[in-house]
């Protein structure tokens, strides 16, 4: 026959763990209601400050989106594919640019740069078409849309 093993009460635990003096019950409250708020505060100022950070990441991206686009228009009046392509070698140097794409306005691939962490960027040449944002710029009858690939938002 299985013997029963005793489940302890809770209120057992509790008189077993908790100081029995007044003096100790005091301290113990006084330590509890000082480091609550501290823990609290802390969590606050760790979210506050992951914002700011994931915000000037995301806007830093936008500014690089926006100077590739900037540099790689001109060349693609002129229709100097050589040059968008060193443009875009050079931008793909910096660490957090993993891929880059200059697309026409039906979503048709030109120029395609990919940068993994341990390889020089390369060019690849994959004929097929991605899907274009909604929104576009136009400046003096070309469209421009940056757009970071991370963030998933539009920037112009």
């Amino acid at each position: 026959m299985l013997s029963r093993v005793p489940v302890p009460n809770k209120l057992d635990l509790a008189k077993k763990f908790l100081p029995k003096k007044l003096g100790s019950q005091l301290a113990l409250l006084t330590t509890l209601c000082i480091l609550l708020p501290l823990l609290g505060y802390g969590w606050y100022t760790a979210e506050k400050q992951s914002q700011l950070i994931a915000g000037s990441i995301q806007h830093e991206a936008d500014l690089h989106a926006a100077n590739i686009a900037a540099n790689v228009g001109p060349f693609l009046l002129v229709e100097n594919l050589s040059a968008v392509e060193r443009v875009l070698l050079a931008a793909a140097e910096f660490e957090a640019v993993r891929h880059i794409h200059v697309v026409d306005a039906h979503g048709l691939v030109i120029s395609e740069v990919e940068h993994s962490d341990k390889e020089r960027p390369v060019v690849r040449f994959r004929p097929r078409t991605i899907p274009t944002p909604a929104i576009v710029e136009v400046k003096s009858g070309i469209r421009f849309c940056c757009q970071s690939e991370k963030a998933g938002r539009i920037s112009r």
